[in-house]
């Protein structure tokens, strides 16, 4: 029941999330990791080298632990626990899938290393060959933009939270930093945690009943 509610009152997020989970199983089952990632980091532009050379940084573990703290500080100390909480309980799962569960699956970069001119890399964006699967980047993205969708609950909020989360999943992608499997298995796993974390927050522990927390440190609203 929980769920059902939660789903419903973020379904401008969700109804496309389930959409892109459905025909991405589908793309990977059909294409291989090869085509997938031609097909976007092929399509290159000036714009999209700066754009997406910039933006892939709101998937960053920094960002979403800054976002966390100023919430925390000026808008909610519940809010502001919860994001600090979903970014330890998506990120150290990640990171140990990446390190050790499939410490052999290489970056785009490696895995094209004899044939690394059909790849493009835009300038000035570092990329590494290693610990691929599943895309951090994807993962924190997905991860907070959820959060920022549950704290609103607003139907056209929700929909530009997801565009939002997509487009630093796509950024990996363009930026040759992961394979469409990478970044599909990191918002899928930040997800499903992401409504584990805030269902023991809501209904176990009840933090968000907790008078004390409804406002920021600072009593600013």
């Amino acid at each position: 029941m929980w769920l059902k509610n939660f789903i419903k009152s973020n379904l401008f997020f969700f109804l496309p999330f389930f959409a892109l989970v459905a025909t991405g199983g589908i793309l990977l089952n059909e294409y291989s990791k090869e085509v997938l990632l031609l097909s976007v980091n092929s399509r290159f532009s000036a714009f999209g080298d700066v754009f997406f050379r910039y933006y892939t940084h709101m998937g960053d573990g920094v960002t979403y632990l800054i976002f966390g703290v100023l919430i925390f500080v000026f808008v909610s100390k519940y809010k502001g626990m919860l994001m600090i909480a979903c970014y330890a309980s998506t990120s150290i799962p990640v990171q140990i899938i990446k390190r050790f569960a499939f410490e052999e699956n290489h970056r785009p970069r490696a895995h094209f290393w004899f044939d690394s001119h059909r790849l493009h890399f835009p300038e000035g964006v570092e990329v590494l060959v290693s610990h691929s699967f599943p895309s951090g980047h994807s993962a924190t993205a997905f991860s907070m933009f959820l959060l920022f969708s549950y704290f609103k609950k607003d139907k056209t909020l929700s929909l530009l939270c997801f565009i939002m989360a997509v487009l630093v999943a796509y950024s990996r992608m363009y930026l040759a930093a992961h394979f469409f499997a990478d970044v599909y298995g990191g918002a899928l796993i930040s997800v499903c945690i992401t409504l584990v974390v805030v269902y023991f927050f809501e209904k176990k522990f009840k933090f968000s009943e907790k008078e004390q927390l409804e406002k920021g440190l600072l009593n600013i609203r």
